[in-house]
């Protein structure tokens, strides 16, 4: 039989620790400790698999994908795999204690890996989570001149705040001392470029789409009610292929919108969301879950983004926007709490999401 080497990686930024277990039973060892290079890395490997077959794990983190890709291209098999799936290990936790523990579970069957995007889905996803960056600075930028505004008694007495007459008013506002003029309009400054960068990012998002093998699928979910390109580019980038799923309710886990059950026994009760999956899908599904609330309505541009989608995902789309809205309704009326509503109609929205996906062939991503 032909010999079967298993390889932990431990990677960081600066160095990749690798052990090996053997396949044959032999307790594992550590190898080496070398650089974060890619080749040298692919030259250890390669060292290792002369006279083995080799089988390569290691856990996602900030480091992304790149291992995976350069391993990949180099006939090197290769698994990534969740930190939060690993088995709890007690005791020591050095880089070569989990390289090694990585080895030995890799051996025994116990790794279940994630799914890695290809290099065009990893692209749109990239710069889907810039956009959402940028989002989350531009936040933190008016909330630090909203403060500053406060704490010098200024009150806007506008209907709606950020818009063109507020952002006139704040310019127009006078002060005692220079200084505060000059803090007023460092903060103004601040947000005028993150509005910039939003705007920058959202014609990024909308060229990197028009050239994605995920176009086709992007395009159908801006069927759905609340869905437009922001929101579907980002369904799109973080799940990349549906069919990884097999039921909606393992996409909604995945999403996190499931309740967290509590069995024992006889007894089986439910608490909140798990919130154990993809942040980023969970954020969009919420926001969108809000455009439910009042009836159905065909707008122009509603109707527009559904002009070429298949008569299927139509079908899906007007049986989700009227379920959805009745949902609503139905627990207005048991005076349920507005977010709890949300998460509701956001879970069942997960449901028609992977309903479409379903109907949607899926190009190499």
């Amino acid at each position: 039989m032909e010999k079967v080497r298993f390889v932990g990686l431990d990677v960081h930024e600066e160095s990749i620790t690798i052990a090996v277990a053997d396949g044959d039973g032999s307790s594992p060892s550590v190898l080496r400790r070398i650089p974060h290079d890619l080749n040298l890395l692919v030259k250890a490997l390669k060292d290792l698999s002369a006279r083995a077959t080799l089988k390569v794990v290691y856990e996602a983190g900030p480091t992304g994908f790149g291992i995976f890709h350069k391993l990949k291209a180099a006939k090197i098999e290769c698994l990534v795999v969740a930190p939060s799936k690993l088995p709890k290990q007690q005791g020591q936790k050095t880089d070569a204690q989990d390289a090694l523990r990585l080895a030995t579970y890799l051996r025994s069957g116990d790794l279940k890996g994630i799914y890695v995007p290809g290099p065009d889905v990893d692209a749109l996803r990239a710069v889907t989570r810039a956009r959402e960056d940028a989002i989350k600075a531009q936040q933190g930028a008016r909330g630090q001149l909203r403060q500053f505004l406060v704490r010098e008694g200024r009150k806007f007495d506008g209907k709606s705040a950020w818009t063109k007459a507020h952002f006139s008013w704040i310019r127009e506002q006078k002060f005692e001392h220079p200084a505060k003029a000059v803090v007023r309009d460092d903060y103004l400054r601040e947000v005028d470029a993150v509005a910039a960068r939003i705007v920058r990012l959202t014609e990024a998002v909308e060229a990197v789409v028009a050239t994605s093998p995920l176009a086709p699928l992007i395009q159908a979910l801006m069927a759905l009610r609340g869905v437009q390109l922001i929101t579907a580019a980002t369904i799109a980038a973080e799940v990349g292929n549906f069919f990884r799923f097999t039921t909606a309710p393992q996409f909604m886990s995945y999403v996190g919108i499931v309740p967290r059950e509590y069995s024992s026994g006889g007894r089986q009760s439910f608490g909140g969301i798990t919130k154990a999956g993809n942040a980023h899908l969970r954020r969009v599904l919420g926001e969108a879950a809000w455009s439910y609330r009042p009836p159905a309505a065909s707008g122009s541009a509603a109707m527009k983004r559904r002009e070429n989608v298949p008569k299927v995902v139509r079908e899906i789309a007007d049986r989700a926007q009227e379920r959805l809205h009745q949902r609503w309704q139905r627990m207005t009326l048991r005076r349920k709490e507005s977010n709890k509503i949300c998460v509701a109609v956001a879970r069942e929205l997960a449901g028609f999401i992977w309903a479409i996906g379903q109907e949607i062939p899926m190009q190499r991503t």
